[in-house]
């Protein structure tokens, strides 16, 4: 009896580390995803929508970094115009989500448009060159990032949950 119990410890011990090393090829060692090799991470999120699996369900907005780096060098302190005005932006955002996130007439859509920059790869976030884009925010957690030469980054979805953690999150929507 004592050996049997010995095996099934062990049998989960190893499932356990089996299980840390595959997050561990995602995950750094701060549990948040890796950045993909050659690639700008300009957003990243955790969790579901409707609550829960924070370290298992991540949302990332990553971008080539050629894609990245060759879109216009503008600052807010060149004093010039953007390359990509607002209304522009919010255009490609409109025909982007007509196809992908069509509005439903019952839900109340929070829009949000930012103007955020990231630092170019191996440059200094305070003193190095940076490339600006927008974040699109529509229902209060679905966002589009638009960088100023009009590419849209939609989002890559990490799902680190089990088969049966999915299974019961489905059965937790069907029953709200």
């Amino acid at each position: 009896m004592r050996s049997r119990w010995a095996l099934c410890l062990l049998s989960f011990a190893a499932l356990a580390q089996t299980c840390r090393c595959a997050e561990s090829e995602v995950l750094d060692e701060y549990g948040q995803p890796r950045l993909t090799p050659g690639m700008v991470r300009l957003a990243s999120s955790h969790g579901m929508k409707h609550g829960g699996y924070y370290d298992k369900y991540f949302t990332v907005y990553e971008v080539s970094t050629n894609v990245f780096a060759a879109t216009p060098d503008w600052t807010p302190a060149s004093l010039k115009p953007i390359p990509l005005p607002v209304h522009e932006a919010y255009a490609i955002y409109m025909k982007w989500r007509e196809k992908n996130a069509p509005v439903q007439p019952h839900f109340t859509y929070d829009e949000r448009i930012e103007l955020s920059s990231e630092p170019l790869p191996g440059e200094s976030y305070l003193h190095g060159r940076h490339r600006w884009y927008y974040t699109l925010t529509f229902n209060m957690n679905d966002r589009i990032i638009i960088l100023l030469d009009g590419t849209i980054v939609e989002s890559r979805v990490i799902d680190l949950r089990t088969e049966g953690e999915k299974a019961e999150y489905e059965e937790r929507l069907r029953r709200r």
